[in-house]
């Protein structure tokens, strides 16, 4: 990939996971690299273009036409074609946004490549099947759905009118000749197009077409439509007389005249004579709708045409153009004659029919200049002919496929026969995906065979193709073949896969190798992934830039947001992963749900944090424990009416009465006295409830003789649910100090052991928002701007005295299994600091079979022997 294809990469990345990751996480980054990539539109655009004509993701035509639509004139004019493209479906991903930006067009510049995408049936404005055929037929219905949207400029219809009165003639022979209509059945394409033709305006010339549909389909519903188009018609006189002549000159007998007559000029005179009989423009439209069949019946008989077609078209056809070049040729003609040109450039008929177009003035024609570059008729408009490559029926862009393929040969190079083998597995995967027959499967089957006589080299190999985001193409063949080959095979490459689990495009390629491995050979990878950033199971950060692109990367903070919460976090929610596995993992989802509880409560997630909900979910799974209460109450109290809301209090109900008892002050003030039971709703007795407030509140400011004198006589039972009412409510930056006060007491030893024990939860909740955050500001090279931006006046001095505060109170209250996670992340962070001290003389006290599974990461630093 090029530098502006990496970076469009990101941003894409970046857009889709915002919503499970949470906007307000994203939004810096995607701001800095969305003005990068406008800074360099030139280079931009190809990339685009090629995102629309293959999107890597579902939705990344849509980051492509965001983008396009703040990018100027000429590079949206130069988009259309591959935007048409995604208006043919409407049930495609990027159909609404595609005809959004549609609608923004100036009607001058959109109209020309309408009509090309109408009349010419290969690419740029097509799609093509593995057997050749476009999805032409399917696009011109999707491209008639856009024109009659509410939002689209009348402009646009009235200048493809005559194209949709081509397709109307074009649909009703069709549905003639095949006999596909019963009476009585709703003809879509006509209740289309006859409405497209109302909005567009009706013309004189038009009536035979109209006349020969009320023929073709007596009785059906959309008649009464035709007859209103033909009412708003101006009469002349004789009209009546004029209708007798038209119906009788539509019979079957007087149009195959033409292969009668073989074009002598006597006869030719004389059907002339006939047409003007029904006034010049009926007369001269009914020569035309003439034309139209016959190009449609030869299209019906021999199929489109292929490139190089040199074929000459019916003698009928030749017949009613030189009848049309006798009535005179008129602007709107130039749909039928255009089609004429392209399907026989090199016979007879095109050479009169480009003749005719000579004879047109070249403004008239400027709305079919696009078509007519693709045909290299560009000077009957005074425009250069397009490209040959352009004009060639396998024009794409291609760019990134082509880097693909040398960087294949590149790796084949480097691999030496093996290379070369993965390289044949992986194209024959991809035929026979396309074309699933036996052969296709049979070779493919081969080719396992072969890789899987390699062993353990093969693996490697795989590996580092996985590694190599250049190499898209390829990801899913490996995936297929790393699941084929099974434990314990598929463990080999775990690192290598993993790194590609926050991406959506190959999300689930990893979920399905991840079900492949036992979970005593996961768990520990697992928990390395969801806790530790960087190599080897995330990608490390890439901003190096400098200049104008300066910021236009990734951090490596970044790159874990995205696997761990856009990826891990989805595959534990996953009905396939083992239960037991994501028990294992629910100290982990706590600890990251208090961090994204502690972002919102501090209004640094915005209304709704994605983060509490996705790490709620997996809680969910996982199974609520007595030591979750904090996260939870702090959600339910603060969350009434939404879903986050909702679950806390759903999860906070799983829990006993008495082991909720503590947070009793804090669910009765949100209404949820419920939870810890209806007796609870009364004032304790004793010491009045607002005196125990306000002197909870006031320990920071006293010394330890002093609190012991003030809670002298007081009950631990009675104190505990103030204590935490009022370490749970201090979220404002200018409270932290008291906050740290109440936990320096309780560390220091001037409230009773029992109160301490029973804030173990609230204090490590405290620790690992305090511990995450040093985490995104140590990490995130954006992390103190955005801080600045927001006024958010959290010191890195404050955050780590805050982590050793409650370190201390997690020593007194007594080290538990569950707190692993966070104690394990200070001591391989910090291995010098006060704080890793105290974290590694904690771990000390945990049986090692609980910190069996974190094992690589204390391996990592240097406390191998903790988890061994």
């Amino acid at each position: 990939m090029s530098a502006i294809q990496e970076r469009f990469d990101r941003y894409d990345l970046l857009v889709h996971r915002s919503r499970v990751v949470g906007w307000e996480r994203l939004v810096g980054r995607v701001r800095r690299l969305r003005e990068c990539l406008l800074a360099q539109e030139e280079a931009l655009l190809p990339v685009l273009l090629e995102t629309l004509a293959e999107p890597p993701r579902r939705g990344s035509a849509t980051t492509a036409l965001e983008l396009l639509q703040e990018m100027a004139l000429p590079a949206q004019v130069a988009a259309l074609p591959a935007v048409l493209n995604h208006v043919g479906d409407r049930n495609n991903w990027a159909w609404l946004d595609a005809a959004t930006f549609l609608q923004r067009v100036p009607v001058e510049e959109l109209v020309p490549h309408v009509i090309a995408a109408l009349l010419w049936p290969w690419e740029p404005y097509h799609e093509r099947y593995t057997t050749g055929k476009t999805t032409w037929e399917e696009d011109v219905y999707g491209i008639q759905d856009l024109l009659l949207l509410p939002g689209m400029d009348r402009g646009v219809v009235r200048g493809c009118v005559e194209v949709i009165y081509y397709q109307l003639l074009c649909d009703d022979l069709w549905t003639c000749r095949s006999r596909s209509w019963r009476e009585g059945e709703r003809l879509y394409w006509l209740e289309m197009e006859l409405e497209l033709l109302e909005r567009g305006g009706v013309q004189e010339w038009m009536v035979p077409g109209l006349i020969g549909v009320m023929r073709h389909y007596p009785g059906a519903g959309e008649l009464e439509q035709v007859q209103r188009l033909l009412r708003e018609l101006p009469e002349e006189g004789g009209a009546g007389r004029q209708e007798e002549r038209l119906m009788r000159l539509l019979e079957p007998r007087w149009v195959e005249r033409g292969a009668e007559v073989g074009g002598q000029e006597g006869e030719l005179g004389e059907m002339v004579r006939e047409l003007g009989s029904v006034g010049k423009e009926r007369g001269t439209g009914l020569a035309y709708v003439r034309v139209v069949w016959e190009l449609e019946e030869e299209r019906m008989r021999e199929g489109e045409p292929a490139a190089g077609w040199v074929r000459p078209g019916g003698r009928e056809l030749g017949v009613w153009l030189r009848v049309l070049e006798r009535v005179g040729v008129e602007p709107w003609m130039a749909p039928a004659l255009v089609e004429v040109v392209r399907r026989y450039p090199q016979a007879e008929e095109g050479e009169v029919a480009r003749r005719l177009l000579g004879r047109l003035p070249k403004e008239e024609l400027r709305r079919y200049r696009e078509i007519l570059r693709l045909l290299g008729l560009g000077e009957l408009v005074g425009e250069e002919a397009a490209p040959q490559a352009e004009r060639e029926k396998w024009g794409r862009v291609g760019q990134w496929s082509e880097e693909e393929k040398r960087a294949g040969k590149e790796m084949g190079r480097e691999w030496g026969e093996l290379g070369a083998l993965v390289e044949d597995y992986v194209e024959s995967y991809h035929e026979w995906w396309w074309h699933s027959g036996e052969r296709e499967r049979l070779r493919l089957q081969e080719l396992k065979e072969r890789l899987r006589a390699e062993g353990e080299r093969v693996v490697e190999v795989l590996a580092a193709l996985l590694e190599d985001r250049s190499q898209r193409g390829r990801m899913t063949p490996i995936f297929v073949f790393l699941q084929e080959l099974g434990y314990p095979w598929n463990a080999k490459a775990l690192a290598s896969a993993l790194r590609l689990v926050g991406d959506p495009q190959y999300e689930r390629g990893v979920f399905t190798l991840l079900w492949g491995v036992p979970a005593v050979e996961l768990l520990p990878q697992l928990l390395v992934a969801l806790l530790v950033p960087g190599r080897p199971y995330h990608w490390e950060g890439d901003e190096q830039e400098e200049g104008e692109t300066a910021g236009c990367g990734l951090s490596s903070y970044d790159f874990w947001v995205l696997d761990v919460y856009g990826g891990l976090a989805g595959w534990l929610v996953e009905p396939r992963t083992e239960q037991g596995l994501v028990e294992r993992c629910g100290p982990v989802a706590f600890y990251l749900l208090s961090y994204e509880v502690g972002r919102w409560r501090r209004g640094w997630a915005g209304e709704r944090s994605a983060g509490v909900e996705v790490w709620l979910r997996v809680v969910e799974r996982a199974g609520v424990q007595e030591w979750m209460a904090p996260a939870l109450v702090e959600v339910a109290r603060q969350e009434l009416k939404t879903w986050e809301g909702k679950m806390a209090r759903q999860l906070l109900g799983r829990l006993s009465k008495e082991e909720l008892r503590p947070y009793r002050e804090l669910l009765r003030r949100a209404g949820l006295g419920e939870l810890v039971g209806r007796e609870e709703e009364q004032e304790p007795g004793g010491q009045g409830a607002e005196r125990l407030r306000v002197l909870v509140r006031r320990m920071e400011d006293l010394s330890e003789e002093e609190v012991r004198e003030e809670l002298r006589g007081i009950e631990e039972e009675e104190l505990l649910p103030y204590v935490l009412e009022a370490v749970q409510e201090l979220g404002e930056a200018e409270e932290e100090s008291r906050q740290e006060g109440i936990g320096r007491l309780l560390a220091q030893g001037a409230l009773a052991g029992e109160v301490v024990e029973g804030c173990r939860g609230v204090g490590y909740y405290q620790l690992a928002w305090l511990l995450e955050e040093r985490r995104r500001r140590e990490l995130d090279p954006l992390a103190g701007e955005e801080e600045q931006q927001g006024g958010r006046g959290w010191s890195k001095a404050a955050l780590e005295r805050g982590c050793r505060v409650w370190l201390r109170v997690l020593e007194r209250a007594g080290v538990q299994g569950w707190m692993a996670p966070a104690l394990v992340e200070v001591a391989r962070r910090y291995p010098q600091a006060e704080e890793g001290e105290v974290a590694r003389r904690l771990l000390g006290r945990l049986p090692k079979e609980e910190l069996r599974a974190y094992r690589l990461i204390l391996e990592q630093s240097g406390l191998g022997e903790l988890g061994s």
